[in-house]
């Protein structure tokens, strides 16, 4: 963190909970954003594929903006690459 606020740069959080432990993962992970990273700092995001990680980290921090994390098939991305619609397979 320390590194990109220096450079001034941009710095994406990932939430990687173990199973079952969604919400504790931003429970932990979020206060030491808070803490580490300056509020005026607006080049932070959070991402995660678990929803209960997102929605824990949304009620703990209002101000950081989330993103959902998911995986395009490999054979939809040829697909999706090439057009604004997916084309059937």
């Amino acid at each position: 963190m320390a590194c990109a606020l220096r450079l001034n740069l941009g710095l994406q959080v990932e939430l990687k909970p173990t199973i079952g432990d969604d919400i504790e993962t931003a429970e932990v992970v979020m206060p030491i954003l808070k803490r580490l990273w300056p509020a005026d700092k607006h080049k932070l995001f959070v991402s995660s594929f678990s929803v209960g990680s997102l929605t824990a980290a949304r009620r703990l921090r209002t101000d950081v903006p989330l993103a959902i994390a998911s995986v395009v098939a490999p054979v939809l991305a040829g697909a999706v690459g090439s057009s604004n619609t997916l084309k059937k397979t």
